[in-house]
């Protein structure tokens, strides 16, 4: 059997596929340029006011710290994970607010003496 010039994708294979060994590097290319441009997006957040970087769930000093991190790693996606743990743990804490209360509660019975109208049961 003869080696065709494209395999079943249409793309071209084996020894006559002169782009194969630059297909890594252009995506290596591309993952750093979408960095940078997250980096800069990132960069203008210190441009907004507190007010409305915590309605997206951020401080100024998360922007900070976003910022000081090593250059492979996107700034902004850890920017959404902290904004989302940070809503994650109120949500929580809402919860646990509206859920009754496990203790002791007081329970008001008429028709009954004085000192048996108010008692206790868990």
């Amino acid at each position: 059997m003869t080696r065709g010039l494209s395999d079943l994708k249409g793309r071209s294979s084996g020894p006559y596929d002169l782009f194969a060994a630059g297909r890594p590097v252009w995506s290596f290319v591309k993952v750093v340029a979408q960095r940078i441009r997250n980096r800069r997006a990132v960069v203008t957040l210190l441009n907004w006011d507190d007010h409305a970087l915590s309605d997206i769930g951020l401080t100024r000093a998360d922007v900070h710290l976003s910022l000081a991190l090593p250059y492979r790693e996107d700034p902004s996606t850890r920017l959404m994970f902290w904004a989302l743990e940070r809503r994650s743990a109120r949500l929580l804490r809402i919860r646990e607010l509206d859920e009754p209360a496990a203790g002791a509660q007081l329970r008001l019975v008429s028709g009954h003496k004085r000192s048996s109208i108010a008692s206790t049961s868990r």
